[in-house]
């Protein structure tokens, strides 16, 4: 349904040349808006859990970011090369899922 208001069927998904199509273009950046307001809102639901059943889902927010934020970078093109996270942005990652371990740790102790 949210396609076909685009123009677009679920065969063109096996169009290699799709993320050249205006109209998939149009519908990536109407999802992309619909996850970021998403993922805004529900930010504040953090607050909620205490310090150590924050962390995993922190670092899943994290990862989902930089992934989020590489497909918008790509204009939506999902199909032309895998998406994967630069040796950067692992390191990143994984920097602040031991930090992050690190405090809750020590928040409880």
């Amino acid at each position: 349904e949210v396609l076909a208001s685009h123009n677009i069927s679920a065969e063109d998904l096996s169009n290699p040349n799709l993320p050249q199509n205006p109209s998939w273009n149009s519908f990536m950046r109407e999802y992309l808006e619909v996850v970021r307001r998403h993922q805004s809102s529900a930010i504040h639901l953090f607050d909620y859990l205490d310090s150590r059943s924050r962390v995993q889902p922190r670092i899943m927010l994290d990862a989902y970011s930089k992934i989020f934020d590489e497909i918008v970078r790509r204009s939506g093109d999902v199909f032309s090369m895998p998406l994967k996270l630069s040796k950067a942005s692992k390191m990143s990652l994984w920097m602040k899922i031991n930090y992050m371990k690190l405090r809750a740790r020590l928040s409880v102790e």
